[in-house]
């Protein structure tokens, strides 16, 4: 019998029972688990894991998930549904009572884009994106109200990357998969995460495994993530180097060492990207960057990121650029974005001289 013509038990979180058969297979995901259609319930698609001899202890966090689900609702415009988190609806067991995977909210890949694609211009052109300033600023804001209300739960994503979150194209919000992969708080334990990337583990984690992390290392990416979507992309330990005959180090160990060259004081290993904006961000927004990058700062929480850039994203503290619409900006120095941008021109006319 082919794993389409399947059907399992589904338990939801209330404790009914319903009887699910699997439609076609939407694609064969992750590491984790296989991608089917529902045909009882077309809202829901079904994950189904590869490896089912970790029956005992999925079935032990999917009834964590169940129990303790983050108040991260769908966002309903212009007659269509956001769903904001795959997050489970119901775990899935077959015939012999092994947990073989579970039901979650189907999510239209084909409405979202990879926050990737959001960072830098030349991307965004390719794919046909929005070019405005307020847009990058508005799915920062989105992701920081998403992993603020993991965090309430206790939950941690851990494995927190661009590649990793997704954001609609019509209005910036969030798109988050795989959550059975994130460190889960259960009634009396926790289940970790098993993954982490480089380029996003806060320096102290360094010597740590992904089962070992906790509220640390989302603080530290989310700000990263923050800080390439204001930043034109560049990443905060990314600069050039000071002196010629510095060793080239690669972007996490600069982390595991500091070099963040973007704060208030210079860095001694590097100097900014040469089209940074930062110099342009609120002193605010500066300060938060300095307290999660600099060392023995107490890193802002997913919280603290959300009030800041809901201040940011409301249109009555922006100032609109004269030259472009789709640049805004914040102090009295003036539209940062036109600045690099007048300084990459500059610095291509240079080059077609020489």
């Amino acid at each position: 019998m082919t794993e389409q013509l399947k059907t399992y038990n589904a338990i939801f979180s209330d404790g009914h029972f319903e009887i699910e058969q699997l439609g076609r297979l939407i694609n064969k995901g992750g590491a984790a688990g296989k991608i089917y259609a529902c045909v009882k319930h077309p809202e829901l698609v079904a994950k189904i894991f590869h490896n089912r001899s970790k029956s005992r202890t999925n079935r032990q966090k999917l009834e964590a998930m169940l129990q303790n689900r983050p108040n991260i609702l769908p966002i309903e415009s212009h007659g269509k549904t956001y769903v904001q988190i795959a997050w489970p609806e119901a775990l899935l067991e077959d015939e012999k009572g092994f947990c073989v995977g579970y039901l979650m909210p189907f999510i239209n890949t084909d409405d979202a884009v990879s926050l990737d694609h959001l960072m830098q211009k030349a991307v965004r052109q390719q794919q046909h994106l929005s070019e405005r300033y307020k847009d990058r600023i508005d799915a920062a804001f989105n992701i920081t109200a998403v992993v603020a209300a993991l965090h309430q739960c206790g939950h941690y994503i851990i494995d927190l990357k661009p590649a990793n979150v997704s954001v609609y194209k019509d209005n910036m919000s969030v798109a988050l998969y795989d959550c059975d992969g994130f460190s889960i708080k259960g009634p009396r334990n926790r289940y970790p995460a098993e993954y982490v990337s480089e380029e996003y583990i806060y320096p102290e984690g360094m010597n740590k495994s992904p089962e070992e992390m906790g509220e640390e290392q989302d603080k530290f990416a989310l700000a990263v993530i923050i800080f390439k979507l204001l930043n034109n992309g560049i990443h905060p330990f990314a600069g050039t180097l000071r002196k010629k005959d510095n060793a080239p180090l690669d972007i996490q160990t600069r982390i595991e060492q500091y070099h963040y060259p973007y704060g208030i004081w210079p860095d001694e290993y590097q100097d900014p990207h040469p089209y940074s904006i930062h110099a342009y961000f609120s002193p605010e927004t500066l300060k938060l960057f300095d307290r999660a990058f600099v060392k023995n700062q107490q890193r802002p929480s997913a919280k603290e990121w959300y009030e800041h850039l809901k201040f940011l994203s409301n249109e009555k503290h922006q100032k609109q650029c004269p030259k472009n619409s789709d640049h805004v900006y914040f102090t009295n120095k003036g539209c940062g974005l036109c600045a690099v941008e007048d300084k990459f021109q500059h610095r291509l006319q240079d080059l077609k001289k020489e």
